[in-house]
């Protein structure tokens, strides 16, 4: 009797041993900002379904419900821009895209998700999330099309940031941590989740002060961000060996949430 339960043992430790990677596996996301530049050339070929493909496809109608002069106003909006969003909006076949095709601009610049090993790209996938008034969230080989909506905009009793709040946290919550990467506008989306949310700021040091530089700190955050997919990491404590661009992790002003980067001024023209 002795023998056989030695051998279950045996047994049943192995098989923990087997499972136990998946088991401990720690979830973290990568979540950024989508950006207003945005491209329509296709480079991807093999697409995902976005998470909020029918809410996404609920907000399309309900824009092409509204009139012109309606659009205009929610997103301040006027002219040609105006006529070509319209048209945009009620384009019957728009052309699907892949999100890391899409969006362009300072942070996605230095994200440089087209560069990624399959590897890496398979990463990016599992964990790096884009926040979109009009998606949701995306991963990036997510099939999308070109749009203008952000969280700001707001008709009537419409109200983005009210609208994807709950869903999005709904989809979060399940993970360990979230890398707060995003804009402060869309990070008020996360809010809720503090426990697991640890928030990055970059930092210029000019003339004694610390200031933050809106497009160093998007170049920072897509650069971080690429550093986590290319090293794998899972957990916010890593990135404190962080140093690209010439950022050094700051622990006297970082806290258990937050994690503070900060670079001399000379350092900008050697990056």
């Amino acid at each position: 009797m002795g023998s056989l339960n030695l051998s279950f043992l045996n047994m049943l430790f192995s098989q923990l041993i087997l499972v136990q990677p998946y088991i401990s596996e720690v979830l973290m996301k990568i979540l950024l900002s989508p950006s207003k530049t945005q491209s329509d050339i296709k480079h991807q070929t093999k697409l995902t379904e976005p998470r909020f493909k029918a809410e996404a496809s609920e907000l399309r109608v309900w824009l092409q419900s509204l009139d012109k002069e309606s659009i205009g106003s929610m997103m301040k909006l006027k002219g040609d821009l105006l006529d070509s969003t319209v048209e945009q909006i009620h384009k019957k076949r728009p052309q699907s895209l892949a999100m890391m095709d899409v969006y362009q601009g300072v942070a996605f610049d230095a994200l440089e998700l087209k560069s990624l090993s399959s590897h890496e790209l398979l990463f990016a996938q599992k964990h790096l999330r884009v926040l979109s008034a009009y998606w949701g969230m995306l991963r990036p080989l997510d099939k999308i099309h070109n749009y203008r909506l952000d969280f700001t905009m707001h008709h009537k009793d419409i109200h983005l940031l009210k609208l994807w709040k709950d869903k999005i946290v709904r989809e979060l919550e399940r993970d360990d941590w979230i890398l707060d990467l995003s804009s402060k506008e869309f990070s008020q989306l996360v809010k809720v989740l503090q426990d697991k949310l640890h928030r990055v700021e970059f930092y210029e040091e000019v003339d004694g002060e610390l200031k933050i530089i809106s497009s160093f700190a998007k170049q920072a955050r897509g650069s971080l961000a690429r550093w986590c997919i290319q090293n794998q990491i899972k957990h916010p404590d890593d990135i404190q060996v962080f140093t690209g661009m010439n950022y050094h992790y700051r622990p006297d002003l970082s806290s258990e949430g937050q994690s503070i980067f900060s670079r001399p001024q000379h350092s900008v023209l050697e990056c």
